[in-house]
């Protein structure tokens, strides 16, 4: 089950993800409201609770209202029983500290009004924001500028101050996680305000607190969207292997952990943009990353696959150091530099949509290895920044120009039958020592399908290969299969003729000879 965001763009709007056992939804009752959507990923069997009998049994049963209430500790003493080793079992909660998983602190001055002080927390993604007086600090939270414009009737110029609380509930930085979790429960609040030597540092929210516990996926998120600086975005960057382990050791399934962390990844790489590149360059560029990260189908952090499209106006004077400063920020971030030098800093991938377009006629007309390889490496491109419009068209020229070229195909095709698997006349492997090998040569053929089949087909997002092979596998492989043998024959055809070694006869046929040549 998916945790979604509905205010967010698509591509990142997964927040987080409840396996068997997970309970979700009651602290939205609590709270009165509900922020976040739940749809499920696959098929599962969920019990649902009727709203009014889940407030009618916390009325009447103390205990079943502390459940939920208190279902942090409660969850974490049921969830390490069945939850592997390594993950976030109760011994890393309770060792949390407070500074692991607070927040920043939005602060207004008192005599800001309401109407500013709910623009601010739309933009800020958040939930509550601090106000500063001259004595003490107050809270005001969404609830509360609701209830003050629509039950009491307060106008929108009227200031925060009004209808902040100042009984704060405070902790310090260096205190356990779960003595925030003890404040809250005593308190009966929903958030501790983090001081240090009477100096603000933080925020701690329930949210936080259960989802550093369940999966962290929410928090790594949250401090993704709201980093203000590289350093702080390089603080949450560095946090997805923490995820990663988290989310394997909960048994989240890999497709939807490779979907999270793909969402995360591109959004990493758009705040480093946006810290880079100036506004005025955004809208005419377009920033795309590619293979096996444009399909989405990376858990860890690999080497960058990136390129630039501009548009064919565009006018940018600094524009390869610019692009060299990317790079190097998001070597700074975790992404390793590519071996083939296919980033951003390399003008060989960087044009404008006509120099694209010219690029991918050029490939399709050459077909040579580097030529295709480079048509295959533009298949999977995927938008993280900037105008995405641009690279749709681009990626229009390349299926108009590729789709329909059958001898192109036939090239992508036929390097799977050019690369041998090591096994025996009865389907085992010739020796233990080539299982890796062997393992290489089913997902290089695969691949090596995966690409013509696109292209004749025409399905052009990108997609992981584990969502190729569910998508109609039966259709799929005939197409394939149609595809390589139909493809054979077309090269062959082309091909000059050559006397097979040893052998009298030659190796150039019609299609219809071909079985024939094959069996002998």
């Amino acid at each position: 089950m998916a945790e979604i965001d509905p205010t967010l763009p698509s591509s990142t709007s997964r927040i987080g993800h409840y396996t068997a056992g997970d309970l979700f939804g009651a602290i939205s009752i609590l709270n009165g409201k509900s922020r976040y959507r739940f749809k499920a990923e696959q098929e599962c069997l969920c019990y649902l609770l009727p709203k009014a009998l889940f407030q009618q049994l916390c009325r009447h049963y103390p205990d079943f209202s502390n459940f939920f209430r208190q279902s942090l500790t409660h969850k974490a003493r049921l969830l390490t029983e069945k939850r592997a080793e390594g993950g976030v079992t109760m011994a890393g909660f309770m060792l949390a500290k407070v500074s692991e998983c607070m927040r920043e602190p939005l602060l207004m001055a008192a005599a800001t009004d309401i109407a500013s002080a709910v623009k601010q927390l739309n933009e800020s993604h958040a939930d509550s924001l601090l106000v500063e007086t001259q004595d003490t600090l107050g809270m005001v939270t969404k609830t509360d500028l609701l209830n003050a414009l629509v039950l009491k009737g307060s106008a929108v110029t009227s200031a925060v101050d009004d209808v902040a609380h100042f009984n704060l509930v405070t902790a310090a930085p260096d205190q356990y996680l779960f003595e925030v979790l003890v404040l809250m429960t005593r308190h009966k609040v929903a958030r501790v305000v983090v001081m240090e030597q009477n100096v603000l540092k933080g925020v701690v929210e329930l949210t936080d607190v259960l989802s550093f516990f369940s999966s962290r996926s929410y928090v790594v998120s949250l401090q993704v969207e709201q980093a203000s600086s590289l350093e702080a975005l390089s603080a949450a960057s560095q946090r997805t292997p923490e995820l990663v382990k988290a989310l394997m050791a909960q048994g989240v399934k890999l497709r939807f952990a490779m979907d999270l962390l793909a969402a995360l990844n591109g959004r990493i790489m758009s705040k480093a943009w946006e810290f880079t590149i100036a506004e005025r360059y955004q809208e005419q560029s377009c920033m795309m990353v590619m293979g096996s990260e444009g399909r989405g189908e990376q858990i860890l952090k690999t080497d960058q696959d990136n390129g630039l499209i501009l548009a064919d106006d565009a006018q940018w004077p600094d524009l390869a150091s610019h692009m060299q400063t990317l790079t190097d920020t998001l070597i700074q971030l975790g992404y390793p530099p590519c071996p083939g030098n296919i980033m951003v800093s390399n003008p060989e991938w960087v044009a404008t949509v006509s120099q694209w377009k010219g690029n991918i006629a050029k490939w399709a007309r050459e077909r040579d290895g580097d030529s295709l390889m480079k048509l295959a490496i533009m298949l999977d491109a995927h938008a993280v920044a900037g105008n995405p419009h641009l690279l749709e068209s681009v990626r229009n020229e390349l299926f108009d120009r590729c789709s329909g070229d059958e001898l192109l195909l036939s090239y992508f095709a036929r390097t799977a039958l050019r690369f041998s698997t090591p096994l025996t006349l009865f389907g085992s492997l010739k020796s233990p020592n080539t299982a890796s090998i062997s393992r290489k040569a089913v997902f290089f053929r695969l691949f090596t399908a995966y690409v013509p089949w696109r292209l004749s087909v025409g399905l052009k997002p990108p997609q992981p290969l584990t969502a190729w092979m569910h998508w109609q596998p039966m259709v799929a492989w005939i197409v394939v299969l149609q595809r390589i043998w139909g493809g054979v024959g077309a090269v062959l055809r082309a091909a000059p003729q050559t006397a097979a070694s040893g052998a009298g006869d030659t190796w150039r046929c019609s299609r219809s000879e071909w079985p024939k040549q094959q069996s002998r």
